[in-house]
C-alpha cells in the first residue's frame, strides 16, 4: 500500500519569519493501491512558534485562525495520523516532490512517524514512468487532461489529486 501524503504549513510572502520555523498546520493523506484511492485522512494542527497565521497563508490555504486555534498541538494531530494510517501495511510512502520529506525529516524523532517507512518522490517517479516534465500537481493534472479537485493549497485535495495523476500515468500503460 503507498501511502500519499501533502502539508500545508505556516508561510509568509515577505519573510516575516524565517523558512526553517515553517510549522505544519495541516495533514492530508490517501491510502493507494492499484489505481484506487482505499482511504483518506486529514488533519489540522495548531502552531507554537508562530502561532497567528499570516494573511499570506489564511489567503494561499484558505485555513482560518479559528481553525488553527481550535486544532490540536502537532504531537496530537501525528498521533491521530499514525493512528489512522497503522490499521494499514505500508509498502512506502510518497509526497510531490521532496518538501513534504524534508519537512517530517526536520521534526524531532518523536513527531517523526513516517521516520521507518521508506519515502518515494511521486514527482519524479510520474516523470520517469511518463517521460513529461512538470513541475506541479496543477500541470501534471493538465497533462493527464484531468481537473483539480477540491481547494488549492490544501493537503487532503492535494494528496487526492496527487493519487488521480499517478493513476491516469498507470492507466497509460494498459
Amino acid at each position: 500500500m503507498l501511502l500519499i501524503v501533502d502539508l500545508e504549513c505556516t508561510c509568509c510572502g515577505n519573510g516575516e519569519f524565517p523558512r526553517e520555523e515553517m510549522e505544519i498546520i495541516e495533514i492530508g493523506a490517501v491510502m493507494y493501491r492499484g489505481g484506487v484511492i482505499r482511504d483518506g485522512f486529514t488533519i489540522l494542527a495548531r502552531p507554537v512558534f508562530n502561532p497567528i497565521l499570516t494573511d499570506y497563508c489564511k489567503d494561499l490555504t484558505g485555513i482560518s485562525q479559528e481553525e488553527v486555534d481550535t486544532a490540536p498541538l502537532l504531537e496530537g494531530a501525528m498521533n491521530a495520523f499514525k493512528e489512522w494510517f497503522d490499521r494499514y501495511s505500508l509498502d512506502e510512502w510518497g509526497s510531490w516532490g521532496m518538501f513534504d520529506h524534508r519537512i517530517f525529516n526536520g521534526l524531532r524523532p518523536s513527531l517523526n512517524v513516517l521516520r521507518d517507512v521508506p519515502h518515494v518522490n511521486l514527482k519524479s517517479r510520474y516523470q520517469d514512468h511518463t517521460g513529461l516534465r512538470g513541475r506541479g500537481v496543477q500541470k501534471a493534472l493538465r497533462q493527464q487532461n484531468l481537473e483539480f479537485e477540491g481547494a488549492h493549497h490544501r493537503a487532503y485535495p492535494d494528496a487526492r489529486n496527487i493519487a488521480r495523476i499517478m493513476a491516469a500515468a498507470e492507466n497509460m500503460d494498459q
